[in-house]
């Protein structure tokens, strides 16, 4: 019959415990993000024969997670693009 002496419960026990930190690692980001930009567009509706021309701003708004250890990965990203046109209304 299989017995274990102390010895080897110390040795297991030695070995779990100093165990280097990163292997038991994990982390979380959490990355936001803003773009603004201006543009010019001479074509906004896509028609090739009444072409309307417009300025309008593009509101850029996202956030990324991600979740990293020794056995797996996370990745998420939400993100809107906001479109506010100068002279145009839908």
């Amino acid at each position: 019959m299989y017995s274990r002496t102390p010895i080897t419960v110390f040795l297991v026990v030695l070995c779990l415990v100093t165990l280097p930190l990163s292997a038991l690692a994990e982390t979380w980001n959490l990355l936001p993000r803003l773009s603004i930009s201006g543009i010019y567009d001479d074509n906004i509706t896509f028609s090739p024969n009444d072409e309307v021309d417009d300025y309008f701003t593009s509101i850029h708004p996202s956030i990324a997670l991600g979740y990293r250890s020794e056995v797996s990965r996370f990745d998420g990203l939400a993100d809107v693009n906001i479109k506010n046109y100068a002279q145009e209304k839908d």
